[in-house]
């Protein structure tokens, strides 16, 4: 799987969704070359998170560069969720390089 872009997601508890994820050395390339490589050098990643019943956006989390995985703290249990893993270029160009399984969180209640 190091050859494809993926982010998978597991739930760790009601507050807690734990998500681990890849963006392929060759999809950075293609960017390379279509963008140049002053604007990939040092490209930043961020995970956009989902009410996947509704796909409204319930957080945006900016990654470390190195992260390979991520755990999420959520406000609330018993939601649905989806999220997409974005690479920002240095020219502010944004990429959904991909999007997640659904988990649904339990209540917390």
């Amino acid at each position: 799987m190091y050859n494809s872009n993926y982010i998978t997601l597991m739930v760790q508890s009601g507050y807690k969704v734990f998500c681990y994820f890849n963006i392929s050395p060759q999809y950075v390339e293609k960017l390379k070359i279509e963008y140049g490589e002053e604007n990939t050098r040092n490209y930043k990643r961020k995970i956009k998170v989902y009410n996947a019943d509704t796909m409204t956006e319930v957080k945006t989390i900016h990654i470390d560069p190195f992260a390979d995985n991520w755990y999420i703290d959520m406000e609330a249990g018993g939601i649905r969720i989806v999220v997409e893993l974005i690479l920002i270029l240095s020219n502010g160009y944004e990429f959904k390089v991909a999007k997640s399984n659904i988990v649904n969180t339990p209540n917390t209640n």
